[in-house]
């Protein structure tokens, strides 16, 4: 939720119409009255531009122009982020089994958080191994 509207996928703001005004399409490179729109309303914005003075895409083929009658709002990043996170199971081949993450806005982290968490299941595999050998010697010992 972002205050008391859902927040979804591939959104990246809120327009909030502040005095009437239109909403374009866009026919022959020209914005083009497609409706009148009423002070108070709220759309989903999915992406902007700063073609015709600056458009907000707030549907399939709807947008508002940037204007003093739009109050514009980006989403919170956090928000967005939470939307398009996806974290994967992932194992080696010893049966341990590790995160990983796609869909981050910041690439590096990204790669930074996947490798981290790769190394300490290698590490893990490691000591397992050494624990397994440490046994086997310890049994002999004991025998």
């Amino acid at each position: 939720m972002w205050d008391n509207q859902e927040l979804i996928k591939g959104q990246i703001g809120r327009a909030t119409i502040s005095k009437h005004t239109s909403l374009y399409n866009i026919k022959n490179n020209k914005l083009a009255t497609a409706k009148k729109v009423l002070k108070g309303q709220t759309y989903r914005v999915y992406s902007y531009s700063g073609k015709y003075g600056g458009i907000c895409r707030v549907s399939k083929d709807l947008y508002a122009q940037k204007s003093s009658s739009i109050k514009y709002e980006i989403a919170p990043i956090d928000k967005i982020q939470a939307l398009g996170i996806t974290v994967t199971k992932k194992s080696l081949a010893s049966n341990i089994s590790y995160p990983q993450a796609s869909g981050l806005f910041n690439q590096s982290f990204e790669a930074s958080f996947n490798r981290k968490f790769f190394n300490i299941a290698k590490q893990t595999q490691q000591a397992n191994k050494e624990l397994r050998e440490q046994e086997k010697k310890d049994v002999k010992t004991v025998g």
